[in-house]
């Protein structure tokens, strides 16, 4: 078989059809009802859930789950105690404060400030109005946000296209999608952003894809792997585009207060120390630092952090080997080394939850809209495709038992699915039987 042939999966979207179709055009399929399908899955959940039902008396945990710490800090950013943003003790009794939040829920349970000033003033309008209709309203937004990711993928994306509805269906089903709408959280507005990041990449636009994914700095940790990477691989553009955005959030935070900036630094440098609080839920978190204080609880700090460090650095390497020789964001090589960076994002940042694997559906997208179902593969990659492509799915469909594996085995078999993925895409982007001839010796003369 020739290399031509072999090389289906890598050939340049360019040379593929890639007319991006009207909106009008898609309204005409039934694609449209397939990407709306975030508003009723929503619908259901605010109607089904436990955490957006009213309780008479004292409710367990707080109306709408974890949207009740971004109320709180829009609330307290407008309010003339701004300068207590940060204080723990300050935030916890506003939080509990029925007066505030219209209802009185456990005092055992808190959320602490974990954003940025700009990310409180960003979500501040929502303490215009009573908490139970602003849990509604970020609801139908976290909803919205999904369908605009949809909608993208399926405009500038044509490789997803014969494949879209059922990549989405298998969104709706994804359980940290489910578990994002159930508690309020804002991993629908990191996935639009990485996505918008992807995209605007891919068509060459490397200043607005580094703009959009500068909006990432409300949770900076989630940037440092992406925003190095592109460091490294000299993207200026992409560099110059993630500054204007930086400089511009630092601006408007330092415009609420120097006093928080210095807070929140402190906030950031106390990161590793959130997984070793008594609430803090290690089997349903998917860090190496997670992981390796899960399986070995009667370690010190000093060697929890060895072992995820040195385990950190071992990713680290492998993508330095994936993301060599000449950076092409338009072919189907990057699709599998921004696959490869969002998984090691997963794995290196010192914290991330169950709710947040939701940006994984950018992997989704990827893998299987540039996977050849025909198997039109060598020998030399067609296994390891193969396994890529079902590890794929098998994330798709069974993250909602890597909890209970956890509780079960102390192993967090969702860090060794992803480890293993991330090691899959090495060898598919480094094998010379699986990349254009093109850009197979472009990585080799670096």
């Amino acid at each position: 078989m020739s290399t031509a042939t072999d090389n289906t999966n890598y050939r340049r979207p360019q040379d593929a059809t890639s007319r991006a179709p009207r909106f009008f055009e898609l309204r005409r399929r039934s694609e449209l009802l397939v990407l709306l399908l975030p508003l009723l899955v929503v619908i259901v959940v605010m109607a089904c859930s436990p955490n957006y039902r009213p309780v008479a008396g004292v409710r367990p945990s707080p109306l709408g789950g974890d949207f009740v710490q971004d109320y709180v800090g829009g609330a307290i950013v407008l309010s003339p105690s701004r300068s207590q943003l940060y204080d723990q003790g300050y935030f916890r009794s506003v939080q509990h404060d029925a007066a505030v939040v219209g209802f009185e829920w456990s005092e055992s349970s808190y959320y602490p400030p974990v954003y940025p000033p700009f990310y409180y003033l960003a979500v501040s309008p929502f303490a215009s109005v009573s908490y139970d209709t602003a849990v509604m309203l970020w609801g139908i937004l976290s909803a919205l946000a999904l369908v605009a990711t949809g909608w993208l993928w399926f405009r500038y994306f044509p490789e997803c296209r014969k494949r879209f509805a059922w990549i989405w269906i298998g969104a709706m089903l994804f359980a940290p999608t489910l578990y994002t709408f159930n508690i309020g959280h804002k991993s629908t507005f990191l996935l639009l952003i990485l996505s918008a990041t992807y995209l605007l990449l891919f068509h060459k636009r490397s200043m607005p894809a580094g703009m959009v994914f500068g909006l990432l700095l409300f949770k900076p940790h989630l940037a440092l792997v992406i925003g190095a990477a592109m460091l490294w691989k000299r993207q200026w553009a992409f560099v110059a585009g993630a500054a204007v955005t930086a400089s511009i959030l630092m601006v408007v935070s330092l415009a609420i207060g120097p006093g928080l900036c210095l807070d929140f630094v402190n906030v950031c440098l106390g990161s590793t120390d959130y997984v070793q609080t008594g609430g803090y839920q290690l089997t349903s978190a998917y860090s190496f630092w997670a992981f390796v204080k899960l399986l070995l609880p009667g370690a010190s700090s000093v060697q929890t952090g060895s072992i995820a460090i040195t385990a950190s650095l071992a990713v680290a390497a492998v993508m330095s080997l994936i993301l060599r020789g000449r950076l092409d964001t338009s072919s189907h090589r990057f699709a599998m080394q921004f696959s490869a960076l969002v998984l090691a994002m997963v794995l290196i940042g010192p914290h991330f939850y169950f709710y947040d694997l939701t940006i994984v559906l950018i992997v989704v997208f990827l893998v299987v809209a540039t996977t050849d179902l025909n198997w039109q593969d060598s020998p030399a990659v067609l296994p390891a495709r193969k396994a890529l492509f079902f590890c794929t799915i098998g994330m798709l469909l069974l993250a909602g038992f890597f909890g209970n594996v956890a509780v079960m085995t102390a192993l967090q078999p969702g860090v060794i699915v992803m480890a293993t993925m991330i090691g899959l895409i090495a060898w598919l982007t480094r094998c010379p039987a699986s990349q254009d001839p093109e850009l197979s010796a472009q990585a080799d003369a670096s």
